[in-house]
């Protein structure tokens, strides 16, 4: 286990009850006899749920080094410094605060988003639903105006398909016995 791994196997737990995420991503490369130029490995630390913002990037080169910090401005000033797992330790004790209000912040854009989205919906249904009603409306009349037209009873002045039978000099069965 090098360096690296043992950074993150140290950290997981403490980072998960501090509302974080250690984890490692990338994979080892360029070897050079025995020795590794370029780990090609970062451990990363963000909050939960939001790894799409990591707080802090740790790298393997010959010792543990900042890769990236919170921000570009503590990244410059920070970048390639030696780090230790005390000092790993002691980042996520002291950033457990800012880590869940960037927590809170996504739910809230998150919530935000939905809220959004559910309006749109609404909007939407809403709007199919008048423009559903009034085609309901023209259908109604139009279908009355082309009975009225073409001579079909509405259904108020419908006859006894029967009557139409006898008029016609048909015998109605329902008479016979």
């Amino acid at each position: 286990m090098d360096a690296l791994e043992q950074l993150l196997h140290e950290t997981e737990e403490l980072a998960a009850t501090h509302g974080m995420h250690a984890y490692m991503v990338g994979s080892k490369s360029r070897v050079f006899e025995g020795t590794y130029l370029d780990d090609g490995r970062l451990f990363k630390i963000s909050p939960m749920d939001v790894p799409e913002t990591p707080i802090l990037e740790v790298e393997l080169r010959g010792h543990l080094r900042i890769y990236k910090h919170r921000n570009s401005e503590l990244t410059s000033e920070y970048k390639e410094r030696k780090i230790t797992l005390e000092w790993v330790t002691q980042f996520i004790v002291v950033h457990a605060a800012w880590a869940a209000e960037i927590r809170l912040n996504k739910h809230r854009a998150n919530a935000a988003i939905a809220m959004q989205i559910l309006h749109d919906e609404i909007a939407s249904l809403k709007a199919k639903l008048t423009t559903c009603d009034s085609w309901l409306r023209v259908s109604h009349k139009t279908i009355s105006e082309l009975e009225t037209q073409l001579g079909i009873p509405s259904k108020e002045t419908a006859c006894d398909p029967m009557d139409v039978y006898k008029t016609s000099g048909g015998n109605d069965w329902r008479e016979q016995k």
